[in-house]
């Protein structure tokens, strides 16, 4: 009994094996996010894993065309690496992560790429994709198993102000052409050199235009902007 018991054990594990070394691979994944034309936008990368990391590469390949890439930013997953980065062809940023002490990486955000987007992108999504991955462990061997997740840029049109009118009262009404993907929060002021922004309506579900009554826009002046949340 002992031994069927034994042998039954030895057969599951062997089946499931592939399975179980895939779960427990480290996997590194690029966040999404977004940005209007002529902006800047930053992508965060991120590891997960219950293996020592001290060391890794990889390379992030994007639309040179609309984008370019700057400096990676330091994230709190690392521990004492130092952040070596280049770009070896157009569209292509790489990032080393190197641990003078073999200390293995923390699990969360390691690295922020920071895109410009030009002045004449179209909207639309772009791809930001993981290549040429390299993680070694404490022993400075190759880790075999690693997963990892493309993410995306999304490129928008800035929020446009349509129209603006005195309606009864002395109330403003104001009209806005918005991306019909995010969250849309208006914020007004009445001095723009104090800096002092406060919203006064947000559309709580992102449509392509809408409009909103500002009734205590009764003052001699007022400013307004909008901010397009994710």
């Amino acid at each position: 009994m002992h031994l069927r018991s034994a042998a039954a054990v030895l057969i599951v594990l062997t089946l499931f094996w592939p399975l179980l070394a895939a779960l427990a691979a480290p996997s590194l994944s690029v966040g999404n996010s977004f940005g209007m034309a002529g902006g800047t936008a930053s992508a965060a990368i991120s590891l997960v894993t219950d293996t020592n990391v001290p060391q890794l590469q990889f390379d992030i390949r994007f639309e040179s065309n609309f984008l370019s890439s700057g400096t990676p930013l330091a994230g709190p997953a690392l521990t004492d690496q130092i952040v070596l980065t280049s770009q070896p062809s157009p569209g292509v940023r790489r990032v080393q992560l190197v641990s003078l002490f073999n200390s293995p990486m923390n699990n969360g955000v390691l690295v922020t790429l920071p895109f410009t987007i030009a002045t004449n992108a179209p909207a639309r999504y772009t791809g930001l994709v993981l290549t040429n991955v390299t993680l070694t462990n404490s022993l400075h061997q190759l880790i075999p198993l690693v997963t990892w997740t493309n993410g995306a840029l999304e490129i928008l049109a800035p929020p446009m102000f349509t129209s603006i009118q005195r309606v009864s009262g002395g109330s403003v009404r104001i009209g806005l052409a918005s991306a019909p993907s995010h969250i849309c929060v208006i914020e007004a002021t009445t001095d723009v050199e104090q800096g002092l922004w406060l919203p006064v309506y947000t559309n709580r579900v992102p449509v392509g235009s809408f409009s909103f009554t500002d009734s205590a826009a009764k003052l001699p002046r007022r400013f307004y902007r909008a901010i397009l949340q994710p």
